[in-house]
């Protein structure tokens, strides 16, 4: 671990202080999602990928800029792009109308993954995803890519092997829930290049599952702290490689979707803002 090890400020993903569960409409209007953050200490957040284009079809986009600066707040991420594996060829419309909207918010990354298996090869899957990484370059953005447990790209190995094959500058996002689920052992933590890590996102989940798999993805994810991942040993073995990503927060459980918006956001803060102090960072400030 490097100590004291300084990062970009706290992300809060969308499903965080969404109010509402994977497959919902938002309980809360962005603007009182954006100020939840920002009281919060909260230094940026993620767009979904359908809200965003929704907004710049309603040529919304100037308004969420001036909410976003008048609470100073940062939109950092789009997520999550997962139908670029189905073609053979070229770039969907809407996966470019994510691209144009993230170029016009001036977002920097748009995160992408897979949500089921696909019949296709780890080095088929990097040429497919460059072929979205060099759109997204074209546009100024990158593309940082998610493993996702039970997909056909479940762990660490099978996303950095996808995104040397794509030839393309294509970060890597570490969600630690995936990674302890697909059992990523923590010493290959300290192998990931530097270079390639852009995110890493803090949960939480107990040592055996409560739900199904894919039930817990979604509705069982504890705030950092409260479970059994060991979060301090994966993020000092992801300091150690020297790599300056920003930390985040995706928390999508029951008991989350429950709190009152000011609730969620502030929890969410404290509790990773904890487990990095813990881990060696300093402190990222903020008002919880």
């Amino acid at each position: 671990m490097i100590a004291g090890h300084h990062r970009r400020g706290l992300l809060a993903t969308h499903w965080t202080l969404a109010g509402a569960s994977v497959g919902q409409r938002p309980r809360w209007s962005l603007d009182e999602r954006i100020a939840a953050a920002a009281d919060a200490g909260f230094e940026a957040i993620s767009f979904l990928a359908h809200e965003l284009v929704a907004l710049r079809h309603r040529s919304l986009l100037d308004e969420v800029q001036a909410s976003l600066e008048r609470h100073g707040v940062v939109a950092a991420e789009v997520e999550f792009l997962s139908s670029w594996a189905d073609r053979n060829d070229g770039v969907d419309e809407f996966e470019i109308a994510v691209l144009d909207a993230a170029r016009e918010m001036g977002i920097a990354q748009v995160n992408a993954g897979l949500l089921n298996d696909a019949p296709h090869s780890l080095p088929e899957l990097g040429r497919r995803l460059g072929r979205l990484a060099r759109e997204a370059e074209a546009r100024r953005c990158s593309i940082a890519l998610e493993f996702v447990a039970g997909t056909a790209v479940p762990d660490l190995g099978s996303a950095l092997a996808v995104i040397e094959s794509s030839e393309t500058n294509i970060g890597l996002i570490f969600d630690v829930w995936h990674a302890y689920r697909s059992g990523v052992p923590l010493a290959e933590l300290s192998q990931v290049p530097a270079s390639v890590l852009r995110t890493v996102q803090l949960s939480d989940a107990p040592s055996r599952p409560l739900h199904v798999l894919t039930q817990e993805m979604v509705r069982g994810r504890l705030l950092p702290g409260e479970g059994d991942i060991p979060l301090t040993a994966m993020i000092a073995q992801l300091d150690s490689t020297g790599a300056s990503y920003r930390a985040s927060v995706e928390i999508m459980s029951d008991a989350h979707v429950a709190r009152t918006r000011v609730d969620a956001a502030h929890l969410a803060w404290r509790s990773a803002r904890d487990i990095l102090m813990r881990a060696g960072q300093v402190d990222l400030g903020g008002n919880s």
